[in-house]
């Protein structure tokens, strides 16, 4: 019997894969608001476990797409991220390749 590895998954990684689990109807921008929200309760807490991946891909997500987080509104945002990639499927796998590229092999 052969073993198989299992590589954990970081919390972007889990979310982006399901985003229908994790939010009302799936959709880019409500992935993005969890991320930020995430985030943001990130920022203000210490009990909360470190995991840095949200962050990571909005910051990563700003470069790509070339918007400031600080200059624009969560809404344009979206927009620029969908103008971008395309497509929401398209964005998502993109995010999934740079998550997955990040993650120590």
């Amino acid at each position: 019997m052969t073993t198989k590895e299992i590589n954990p998954l970081c919390l972007a990684q889990v979310i982006c894969q399901r985003p229908k689990l994790f939010t009302a109807n799936g959709s880019l921008g409500e992935v993005v608001a969890l991320l930020e929200g995430y985030e943001l309760a990130l920022r203000n807490s210490e009990k909360l476990p470190k995991d840095r991946s949200p962050s990571h891909v909005l910051s990563w997500l700003a470069r790509e797409v070339g918007y400031s987080e600080i200059q624009t509104t969560p809404e344009i945002r979206v927009q620029l991220i969908e103008a971008h990639f395309q497509t929401e499927d398209k964005a998502f796998e993109a995010i999934g390749n740079y998550l997955e590229n990040q993650s120590p092999k």
